[in-house]
C-alpha cells in the first residue's frame, strides 16, 4: 500500500485501507465531524471521535517518506495526545 498522504482525503483513505488484510478484518472508516476532525470507526462503532490530522507541514508523505506527519487524537475521556500518523495508521488491526 503507497504511503501517499497530501491532504486530509488521502489520510481518510489510508484509514479505509487498514481493512485490506488487517489482523482483526475489520472494516475502518474516517468520517469527518463538523469541527474538522475526523471519527474514526472500526466495524461501525468510534474508536476515536476526534482526530486531528496534522499533516507534515513541509512535502508529501511518500513510500521513501513515510513519516514525519502527525495526528492529534481525543481519547473519551478528554485527553489528547500526539503520535506519529504511520504507527497511527499502522495500529488500526
Amino acid at each position: 500500500m503507497a504511503t501517499l498522504r497530501r491532504t486530509v482525503t488521502d489520510f481518510i483513505a489510508q484509514v479505509a485501507a487498514r481493512t485490506q488484510g488487517a489482523v482483526s478484518g475489520a472494516t475502518y472508516v474516517a468520517s469527518p465531524n463538523t469541527d474538522g476532525t475526523l471519527n474514526i470507526t472500526k466495524n461501525g462503532t468510534s474508536l476515536f471521535a476526534r482526530v486531528i490530522w496534522n499533516g507534515s507541514g513541509k512535502t508529501a508523505i511518500t513510500d521513501s517518506n513515510p513519516s514525519g506527519d502527525t495526528v492529534t487524537v481525543e481519547a473519551v475521556d478528554g485527553t489528547t495526545g500526539i503520535a506519529d500518523a504511520q504507527v497511527f495508521l499502522n495500529n488500526l488491526n
